[in-house]
């Protein structure tokens, strides 16, 4: 199975690694919190690594707040904890040696469940994904999905994430059959990726299938060019949010309670198709 759990994360050790970015805050509902250094490197306080530019789980909306279903999630999460929720916006390249370099308590941000990942952060699972393609109106090349109609194409995705490892696996299994290598553009923001394929330059773009499915349910006006060869290309795998490895064991009450699965449900039931 290629896909992976979306999961919150947490860290192993301390490296020199991590970027600079904008955070918001979000003030917690009240009531004593029930976490404290060093479970969280602030008093008062839970920041998340996330890189809000993939809707519908996080972006910013109008008014430049963040939102999507893992905002929500990430300030339910806080609100139980009695804390503020803290989003720093961080390259999905580095989010996970951001959070290793106690940046940041926690990864919001599709982060996929993988055995490379574990053994640097813990993860707790909330919601399956997977990943699609995206194409010109009429599919002009005859996409049919993450697969041997790519060959020889251009292919834009974001940077370090599972739809870039998919493209290069396939890209390698077209040179092997004999037929010419994907060329493959990659991105340190996802909307980037998708406005090389709206612009003309790359011939598909890949993402998660809940990324895709927002783009393809905004108006006509707002996306006239693209359509999906296929909903989604392979069986839905888990996502999780990551915590500190060995770390704290606080992302679970939202789990638990129900509210993560209502979240998420109440956001995709917006997307379907």
């Amino acid at each position: 199975m290629h896909g992976r759990i979306f999961a919150m994360a947490a860290a192993l050790s301390l490296t020199a690694c991590g970027t600079a970015a904008k955070t918001e805050t979000v003030a917690p509902a009240g009531g004593k919190a029930m976490v404290a250094p060093p479970a969280v490197i602030k008093d008062g306080e839970i920041v998340y690594c996330s890189d809000i530019s993939a809707p519908p789980l996080e972006f910013y909306d109008k008014n430049k707040k963040p939102s999507g279903a893992d905002v929500e999630i990430g300030e339910a999460l806080a609100a139980r904890l009695g804390v503020a929720a803290v989003w720093r916006n961080t390259k999905f390249a580095s989010i996970i040696p951001t959070l290793v370099a106690k940046q940041c308590d926690a990864i919001l941000s599709q982060l996929y469940i993988k055995p490379e990942r574990e053994r640097v952060v813990d993860f707790v699972p909330y919601m399956y994904s997977g990943q699609s393609i995206l194409v010109a109106k009429a599919n002009p090349r005859r996409v049919t999905g993450l697969d041997e109609s790519l060959c020889g194409l251009t292919a834009s995705t974001l940077i370090s994430t599972t739809a870039a490892a998919r493209l290069e696996d396939q890209s390698k299994k077209c040179e092997a059959a004999g037929k010419p290598a994907i060329k493959l553009t990659r991105f340190d923001q996802d909307i980037a990726a998708l406005q090389e394929l709206a612009l003309g330059r790359s011939q598909a773009y890949a993402t998660t299938s809940e990324t895709a499915a927002y783009y393809m349910g905004r108006s006509p006006a707002s996306s006239p060019s693209l359509e999906s060869p296929s909903t989604r290309s392979r069986p839905v795998s888990p996502c999780a949010r990551a915590t500190p490895r060995c770390g704290a064991r606080w992302p679970r009450p939202c789990t638990r309670s129900g509210r993560t699965g209502r979240t998420t449900r109440s956001w995709r039931s917006g997307i379907s198709r």
